[in-house]
């Protein structure tokens, strides 16, 4: 009986781990999709695995209806980087550049804009590694499609709002997200969400 249960502890650490972790996600879905429409803050902080921190930058979340959403960048230096809900705008004023591309769901911070618009996330695309009292980490399994979110630290506050999000790519490297109190905003419009390309900056389109 004893050697059974040994056998069995594994999977019933697992299961209480998968749990622990919808949970958690469930509760953070739940908790912006009654929110709504909405504003925070946020820092950045990149972390290569040879030179360690990188410089921290800061700014603003505006998340809209339907997934739309638009990340400012306001120190150092402004950048904006906008889902509209059909392409993606990242534009770089200093560089005088605007990168377009005609879907979120390639990038790093599709899952995590999801979780933040309260849409569901397919998690049958990644492995949970580990579940705290207030964190999930979750792993794109090899047998999912290639592209988007590699890997993630969720930091989930008691009541479901999103507090820290640390993003890691294949080769060691991450971004730390931080983000501030919510601040609901029920009659944000969706021309906030829209974006006019400037005139004589260089335009590149990227396919993901």
């Amino acid at each position: 009986m004893r050697t059974l249960s040994l056998l069995l502890m594994p999977v019933v650490m697992f299961l209480t781990t998968q749990a622990h972790a919808s949970t958690h996600l469930d509760r953070m879905q739940a908790f912006y999709r009654k929110l709504g429409p909405f504003e925070t803050t946020f820092t950045s902080t990149p972390h290569d695995p040879l030179q360690g921190a990188g410089n921290s930058e800061k700014g603003r979340v505006l998340v809209g209806s339907e997934g739309r959403f638009r990340l400012t960048y306001r120190t150092p230096e402004y950048k904006d980087f906008i889902y509209d809900g059909k392409q993606v705008f990242f534009y770089e004023p200093e560089a005088s550049q605007v990168t377009i591309t005609e879907s979120l769901e390639g990038s790093d911070l599709a899952v995590i804009i999801r979780l933040l618009s309260g849409k569901s996330v397919d998690l049958a695309q990644f492995d949970i590694i580990s579940s705290g009292a207030d964190e999930v980490q979750i792993a794109r399994k090899a047998s999912a499609p290639k592209g988007g979110l590699h890997r993630a630290v969720l930091t989930i506050s008691p009541q479901g709002a999103l507090k820290r999000a640390s993003i890691m790519d294949p080769a060691g490297g991450r971004v730390d997200y931080v983000f501030g109190d919510v601040k609901a905003k029920p009659k944000l419009a969706n021309k906030v969400f829209d974006f006019k390309i400037p005139e004589g900056v260089e335009v590149q389109r990227v396919k993901l």
